[in-house]
């Protein structure tokens, strides 16, 4: 082989090397966020979780990922028997008090539950928390069903069981990842 031939096949061999560095997942350029390594990893997490991850799992999980620039996560459950309401907030009125927010002639009217610039408030309720009959007045249910923030172990159940968690969001640097068990 020639010398002209050894310093082409030198500099196809970097070539290569410098591009797989710019591709490869451990690079930390923020326009490459390694998200497939993430979710992989958070998926496994999620699957060998039998309840809610204690503080050390959560603390280990953070280590290994602290070198892909996670500063965080957000667990979540979906609770079937869960209420996203609309009630009033601290002024004790549906809207804004004191004013005709449904343009309809009637102040502080119940129609006016959630409107915009009001201090009502929205919130999902677990359902083992749901109490038909302590209930405020003034409230609308949205949905049933819902996403339950479980960043703390709050001791929830469903079916007597802890409540599993479903999906998780990781919170990083430039980047936000859902992943779903």
């Amino acid at each position: 082989m020639t010398r002209s031939q050894v310093l082409v096949v030198v500099g196809i061999v970097l070539a290569a090397i410098v591009r797989w560095n710019y591709s490869s997942p451990l690079s930390r350029d923020e326009s490459n966020i390694p998200s497939e390594m993430i979710r992989v990893e958070v998926q496994d997490f999620l699957s060998s979780l039998s309840g809610y991850p204690t503080p050390n799992e959560i603390d280990e999980l953070i280590t290994r990922q602290r070198r892909l620039g996670v500063d965080r996560y957000v667990f979540q459950s979906y609770d079937p028997n869960a209420r996203t309401i609309v009630g009033v907030g601290p002024d004790g009125k549906p809207g804004a008090a004191g004013v005709d927010d449904g343009n309809n002639g009637l102040v502080d009217d119940p129609a006016e539950l959630g409107a915009t610039r009001s201090d009502d408030l929205f919130e999902v309720i677990p359902g083992q928390f749901w109490k038909d009959n302590d209930r405020p007045p003034v409230e609308m249910i949205l949905s049933e069903g819902g996403w339950i923030d479980r960043t703390h172990d709050d001791g929830l159940q469903t079916e007597g069981k802890p409540m599993p968690i479903d999906r998780c969001m990781v919170i990083g640097k430039g980047f936000e990842i859902m992943v779903t068990k």
